[in-house]
């Protein structure tokens, strides 16, 4: 699957030094701080975790499906620090 994503300064750092795959492009965006990232990625559960971990740094734009995912997850995370003990 082609993953498009939005990625901060430190994770365009962190995966030219650590590539996701040799078929990644990483392009700066214009007039902004982030960078461009598509790449040919496996559809596993391994990276689904990677981009989870990278949080607020990553913002998913393609496949659709993992996007839901991603955004599901941190209204997740966001509900646990809104509930009251």
């Amino acid at each position: 699957m082609t993953l498009e994503a939005e990625i901060a300064r430190p994770v365009a750092w962190l995966l030219q030094e650590t590539p996701l795959t040799n078929t990644q492009s990483i392009e700066p965006i214009p007039f902004s701080e982030w960078y461009s990232l598509t790449a040919r990625i496996p559809d596993d559960q391994q990276t689904l975790w990677w981009l989870m971990g990278m949080g607020a740094k990553v913002k998913v734009t393609a496949p659709t499906a993992w996007r839901e995912i991603l955004k599901s997850n941190a209204e997740q995370v966001l509900a646990h620090y809104h509930e009251e003990n």
